[in-house]
């Protein structure tokens, strides 16, 4: 999902590509201030899919 799970704001998609593609890194959403991450993926769940 690409909206903040606290207010539903819709992220920017400079925003998403950050997270996705620095899983180590957290970002902060800009209208609550929340702390923003994606979880990793297992390999043996992105497998099984």
């Amino acid at each position: 999902d690409k909206s903040c799970s606290g207010c539903n704001m819709v992220l920017l998609p400079q925003l998403v590509n950050e997270l996705m593609a620095n899983t180590d890194s957290h970002k902060n959403c800009p209208n609550c201030s929340r702390i923003l991450y994606f979880p990793e993926v297992e390999e043996e769940e992105a497998s099984s899919a």
